[in-house]
């Protein structure tokens, strides 16, 4: 396995240290003396040359090619409480819960679906593009993990970027976050599809009955990622899916 991706493949990698049967290395986005995380020509987005040189060090012959990119946008927008809070309806999805907060302003979808589709489409998305350009191989893109439900252990293992910006920081409501997350989920989703890679979700046995990520899997030090525990769910997914591929 080959993995291009960000913070959300430290689980995987430390879960496959622990795992014999799974061989896998990991080419992270590796910013340029400008700070550009890839590189933009004529044809379109690519990676940047540390990037590409890290590839061309990186041991991948015949190697799965798998997407971690991005995963944390949908926090960057529905993390902190604003002032006042939002909610919105999920047409997409009668299973997510409808607004319940008489007090929060209350966003079209649309208008939502376009800001979060926007900042992808600058972020993480041209991550994605820049990957498949210089790997046409690629195959997989993981599903992020979903965001606790806890409000409360989300403070108390806040990532400390957010803290930093942050200060006097208030969670917003879990399901408004959750109904980012599978919003987010399914913009990735439709944008791999687009780019002929196939979308693998989130392990169920991770996620509590409303879709919540289950305390077990969360990481000890950053509430907007998962641990290692998550990270074998995941292994045993790929595995599951290769094997079933095989056949």
């Amino acid at each position: 396995m080959l993995f291009f991706g960000q913070s959300h493949t430290i689980c995987i990698l430390e879960a496959a240290k622990e795992d014999p049967s799974f061989s896998c290395n990991w080419v992270p986005f590796i910013p340029d003396t400008s700070g550009a995380s890839i590189a933009m020509d004529s044809q379109g987005y690519r990676l940047n040359l540390p990037t590409e040189e890290l590839l061309s060090e990186t041991p991948s012959n015949n190697a799965v090619v798998i997407s971690t990119c991005g995963g944390n946008a949908h926090n960057f927008i529905s993390l902190i409480e604003t002032g006042p809070p939002f909610d919105f309806l999920f047409p997409e999805d009668n299973s997510l819960p409808a607004p319940c907060n008489s007090s929060a302003a209350m966003i079209p979808f649309e208008l939502i679906k376009t800001t979060l589709y926007n900042s992808l489409k600058i972020g993480d998305f041209t991550l994605l593009e820049a990957t498949k350009r210089n790997t046409p191989s690629i195959k997989f893109h993981l599903e992020s993990p979903p965001p606790p439900k806890s409000n409360e252990l989300i403070l108390e293992r806040l990532d400390p970027f957010f803290l930093s910006q942050y200060p006097k920081v208030k969670i917003t409501t879990p399901s408004v976050r959750l109904k980012m997350y599978k919003l987010h989920s399914l913009l990735y989703k439709v944008k791999c599809i687009s780019m002929g890679i196939e979308f693998i979700p989130t392990p169920l046995s991770s996620m509590d009955k409303d879709g919540f990520l289950k305390t077990e899997f969360i990481s000890e030090t950053s509430s907007t990622h998962a641990n290692k525990a998550y990270g074998q769910l995941v292994i045993d997914q790929l595995k599951e899916k290769l094997n079933e591929q095989s056949i």
